[in-house]
């Protein structure tokens, strides 16, 4: 049973990165009751200096006995209501519920010791106020030109939407002294190449900004090696990052062909690799980092999915930050003309 228990327990953890080690199961012996195992393995684990964050069970007895024998040492004792036999107590300290979320026990503060937090489309003037007011350092920003030919940050090409005279897109060049100004870090999304490649090459140059807060991103179809490596000429100790998500398959099924485009990538001077927030992301983010590389993940839909791609301990998540109970009210980057729209007194109220 304990050789099962450890292989079921670390079939689950794969997922989430963690790893259970023998040492730190316990099992009841012969003619112990569960609840008495239980309350004494708490004990034990105690006496390691370990600190119990969370008990989980199905059976409120079990729970019961715990939360007598070593309530009151900051434990939360989490009733998993799915299937049990023994009757439920009122008044021992216990918490019902069938799903348990992430947020009320990770800091946004805590979480910048470990990742870097970057604001995630950077495009207007309210998202760059929402962001100024937060204590996030990076903002990514999409830079392109508009049809007068003027550095604009717009995450769309006005060949898929098309501007119209009630729209007010920021200037390149203000907008990143502002940040700058300000003491943030910036994060170019550059969305084409030729003239607006240069002129966001011009802009940073401008300003002066030490490699340790500037960062480039782009797609490789779009800027491909020759814009990587004019990027690291300028910017030797800069972070230079692009998507990979076309690679994900192939680390699976084919991974000595996924390393000849990855060594190719840091042949160009890409030292970041981004992956999408979604299935298999956990997996995919193992694989590079076996490999010498860091990680960015990307589009993170809800603070629920950002805690838990932050917990991977990823280099860096990029999100929207529309997260109301974290006071942040990030309008995304406008794609297709979409922004998020939060009242923050109805939000906290």
């Amino acid at each position: 049973m304990r050789r099962i228990t450890l292989d079921s327990l670390n079939a689950v953890g794969e997922a989430a990165r963690v790893r259970f080690e023998p040492g730190l199961i316990f099992m009841r012996s012969d003619g112990m009751s569960v609840p008495k195992a239980k309350s004494a393995a708490l004990g034990e684990i105690a006496a390691r200096g370990l600190r119990v964050v969370a008990v989980v069970d199905n059976e409120p007895e079990n729970l019961a006995a715990m939360a007598a024998s070593h309530g009151g040492r900051g434990t939360l004792f989490l009733h998993a209501d799915t299937i049990f036999e023994s009757q439920r107590a009122e008044g021992l300290g216990v918490v019902t519920g069938t799903a348990y979320e992430l947020g009320g026990l990770i800091s946004e503060d805590r979480l910048r010791e470990h990742v870097e937090l970057v604001w995630h489309g950077v495009n207007d003037e309210e998202n760059l106020r929402q962001f100024l007011d937060s204590g996030i350092t990076w903002a990514e920003i999409d830079v392109r030109r508009d049809p007068a030919g003027r550095l604009v940050l717009r995450h769309d090409g006005f060949d898929e939407r098309p501007w119209n005279r009630d729209e007010r897109s920021l200037p390149a060049g203000p907008s990143v002294d502002t940040l700058a100004r300000a003491g943030r870090s910036v994060k170019l999304d550059v969305k084409e190449n030729g003239d607006t490649l240069r002129a966001a090459f011009g802009l940073v140059d401008a300003l002066g900004l030490g490699d340790d807060r500037v960062w480039f991103n782009a797609e490789i179809q779009v800027v491909g090696a020759a814009g990587f490596e004019g990027f690291r000429e300028r910017h030797p100790g800069a972070t230079a990052s692009c998507p990979i998500d076309f690679l994900a398959p192939l680390l699976e099924v084919a991974p000595d062909e996924a390393d000849v485009v990855l060594e190719r990538l840091r042949s160009w001077g890409v030292t970041r690799l981004s992956v999408r927030w979604g299935r298999g992301v956990r997996r995919t983010i193992s694989a590079l980092e076996q490999r010498g590389w860091e990680t960015n993940i990307y589009a993170v839909p809800d603070l629920q999915s950002f805690l838990e791609a932050a917990v991977l301990l990823p280099t860096s998540v990029t999100a929207d930050f529309n997260f109301p109970s974290w006071r942040h009210y990030g309008r995304g980057s406008g794609q297709h003309g979409v922004v998020h729209r939060y009242e923050p007194e109805a939000a906290i109220g």
